[in-house]
């Protein structure tokens, strides 16, 4: 859309209600004003409408925090990141129950005036419980609650209830323990008890502005212009303050005069040479639309009102504003021993292998993407237990090495993938017909990217990989633990172009000190590479891939992935993960700083994680994954969860992980510790992928296995129970 058409339609452009309400609260309240104090201090809206209240934190004490997940627009994933709202289920039309102890989700609505206890009505709602408390609640200029209902005697009970909601609700937006200001807004403002929840906020301000029933009326009709410049420089030290100037002056001139800068994001590029860097800087200025040429003439013209809608459908008629993502809970398609992927099966692995890459493996967004259109356009992916695999077959391990960051730009290709396994067949004089694909790791894409090299071929995929979860380093597999070959070895870049690597020794067995020969040979070659190699391992016979493989791993994702879908909320999804695989929560909280460059071809750093007490903080460690969480309070400092062991980050708002190269400042997430096989517990495993391989020095020992509900090695394979 035209700047011109913009201006004469501005409420064309109004996609976000919760946005709206945040404007309007900075406005009404003053925080909005040019000269207001204390902008750099947290202020947080709640907007109380009739069924939910929404809650979002003004950056700068001015301007909605982003989400930091990408926003669905009509069920589609998209780039952008919308407002970071956090939103319950209590309204002023939330219905209460018969106890009082619960309010909501269940809301009489717009229907408030005729079904409400305080209107005459027969339903106990919040509004009710407010009047009863005092509140003075005004619904429309023409009709207030009545004063003289019958008072539920669980009122008082049920009003403290409310309350301890929105002291819940502020305290998860929270970031850090700085002092914040709170800004109800919305017409069921007078649901907050302003007094109470500032004294349990430590005497922080809480207010509502006057007009806070139509903050966002006032929202949509405020509007400001934005300039945005984005440039890939070298910022190193003598370049970097020339370099910022030049690219802030240039938002700001696109925004207009006035203009200051709210948003400023660096991010390092592995893949080019030097302190190569992207910078974005976001400028705002005041909209004077009286000095902009703009006439009204096509206002209500034909075009402008179907700009938004009609064309959109028109021209992307599997959209529709109202369609979910097609998510159907389903069992899996086995018969005959072969499981058969489906749409749904590949949904529920794409979650299941998140959480089991402890963070690494690649985001699996895309991979799921391919996978999808794959099973559509009519590819069978047919998956089998290693109990089918003929002892004497030949199976191919593979997936890709590199820094998580760089899938960010660089989409993970299965024809990549594919190259370096033909190649590999190729040098080993194998049939490629006869053999079958696996996993090296069924940690992220890495456990998504082997199915569709399996379908591709034709070939069956076989319930295991080499890892259980996922390692940085090549030489932290089953396989080289236990001592198979690690050669010959094939990497491809993204035009198919491919680097094998043998051993001198015939056997292609590496001597016990120099097992990670291979990463040291092949990572110079992936960073190369553009920090992103296709890889595919030694081959190996059935009966090799049965004593050393990880058994039933897809099966294991799968049943991770399908717990959370089918969870009818976060926690429950969560506490699924949890019984279902012997596993505790160890943390939850707010990140409030990352730490991450990509050095020698890892991605390596830290995240801060601070609790609802604001006094206790978690640190997790990662290379590429997570490798060790601590947890630091009333000055001492404890290890609670250390590799081997799956350290898994979710998002506490959809029970989704959260990979290192997306976690961001902001996210609300619990930190799960999940076990693995015993295959790597033993002496000879903890050398290879244990604390002392990453150079941590911890006495660390895992409380998983000491429960009776962690006894299988391997996991069941869905080929072999249905």
């Amino acid at each position: 859309i035209s700047f011109q058409k913009a201006t004469q339609s501005p409420l064309r452009c109004v996609a976000c209600g919760p946005t709206n309400s945040l404007r309007g609260a900075a406005f009404l309240s003053g925080a909005s004003a040019s000269n207001a104090n204390n902008d750099d201090i947290d202020r947080i809206v709640l907007d109380v409408g009739g069924t939910s209240t929404d809650a979002g934190c003004l950056v700068r004490g001015k301007y909605p925090r982003d989400s930091n997940a990408e926003a669905f627009i009509a069920g589609v994933r998209s780039n952008h990141r919308a407002t970071d709202v956090v939103s319950i289920a209590l309204g002023g039309g939330s219905i209460v129950s018969n106890d009082g102890t619960l309010i909501g989700p269940e809301s009489v609505g717009a229907d408030i005036v005729s079904k409400a206890l305080c209107f005459g009505g027969n339903m106990c709602t919040a509004t009710c419980i407010a009047v009863a408390m005092g509140g003075k609640m005004t619904i429309s200029s023409s009709r207030a609650p009545r004063c003289d209902f019958d008072v539920p005697p669980y009122a008082a009970t049920t009003w403290k209830i409310m309350q301890k909601k929105f002291y819940d609700l502020v305290e998860s937006t929270r970031t850090s323990n700085s002092p914040i200001e709170v800004i109800v807004v919305g017409g069921g403002a007078q649901l907050v008890d302003v007094e109470a929840l500032s004294d349990a906020l430590g005497g922080c301000s809480v207010t509502i502005p006057d007009y806070a029933a139509v903050a966002n009326a006032c929202g949509s009709a405020l509007a400001q212009g934005v300039g945005e410049a984005e440039i890939i420089a070298d910022l190193s030290p003598s370049k970097r303050e020339a370099v910022l100037s030049k690219l802030k002056a240039k938002a700001q001139a696109q925004a207009g005069p006035g203009a200051h800068v709210i948003e400023h994001e660096e991010v390092k590029l592995a893949y080019l040479p030097g302190n190569m860097t992207r910078v974005f800087v976001r400028a705002v200025a005041p909209l004077d639309l009286t000095k902009r040429d703009v006439t009204c003439a096509d206002l209500h013209s034909e075009e402008t009102d179907s700009l938004l809608v009609d064309v959109t459908i028109e021209r992307y008629p599997a959209l529709r504003l109202s369609d979910p993502p097609p998510v159907k809970p389903s069992l899996p398609n086995v018969k005959d021993g072969v499981w058969t992927l489906s749409e749904y099966d590949a949904q529920c692995l794409a979650i299941g292998c998140g959480i089991l890459g402890c963070g690494g493996g690649g985001s699996t967004f895309h991979g799921l993407l391919q996978l999808l259109a794959a099973i559509r356009d009519g590819r069978l992916i047919r998956i089998v237990s290693t109990q089918s695999v003929p002892s004497d077959s030949m199976v191919a391990p593979c997936g890709f090495m590199g820094a998580p960051s760089v899938s960010l730009e660089t989409i993970g290709d299965a024809k990549q993938l594919l190259a370096a396994v033909l190649h590999n067949f190729e040098v080993s004089s194998v049939d490629v017909g006869k053999a079958f694909i696996v996993s090296s790791e069924i940690g992220g894409s890495n456990g998504l990217l082997p199915l569709l090299v399996g379908g591709m071929l034709d070939r069956p995929i076989v319930d295991a990989d080499l890892m259980g979860r996922a390692f940085p380093e090549l030489q932290m597999t089953t396989a080289s633990i236990y001592g198979l070959p690690q050669t010959p070895m094939t990497a491809s870049d993204s035009f198919g172009r491919c680097v094998t690597i043998h051993s001198l020794n015939e056997s292609g067995l590496l001597p016990a000190d120099a097992l990670d020969w291979t990463e040291r040979v092949l990572r110079p070659v992936c960073i190369e590479f553009g920090c992103k190699a296709g890889l595919a391992d030694n081959l190996m016979t059935g009966s090799e891939l049965h004593r050393v493989g990880v058994l039933g791993s897809l099966s294991r994702a799968r049943h991770i992935g399908d717990s959370v879908i089918r969870s009818r909320h976060p926690d429950e999804g969560i506490e699924r993960i949890l019984i279902t695989n012997g596993g505790r929560c160890l943390f939850r909280g707010t990140v409030s700083d990352v730490q991450r460059e990509t050095t020698a071809g890892f991605a390596k750093g830290h995240v801060t994680i601070r609790a609802e007490d604001k006094l206790t903080v978690m640190t997790v460690d990662f290379q590429n994954e997570f490798l060790i969480a601590r947890i630091q309070a009333s000055g001492s400092v404890q290890v609670v969860g250390c590799v081997p062991d799956i350290i898994s980050i979710l998002d506490i708002d959809t029970a989704r992980p959260i990979a290192t190269e997306e976690i961001r400042f902001g996210c609300r997430v619990c930190v799960l510790l999940l076990p693995v096989s015993a295959k790597l517990r033993t002496a000879d495993a903890l050398r290879i992928v244990g604390p002392s391989a990453f150079g941590l020095e911890t006495s660390f020992a895992s409380p998983l296995y000491a429960e009776a509900r962690v006894e299988c090695d391997d996991y069941q394979s869905i080929a072999e129970t249905l």
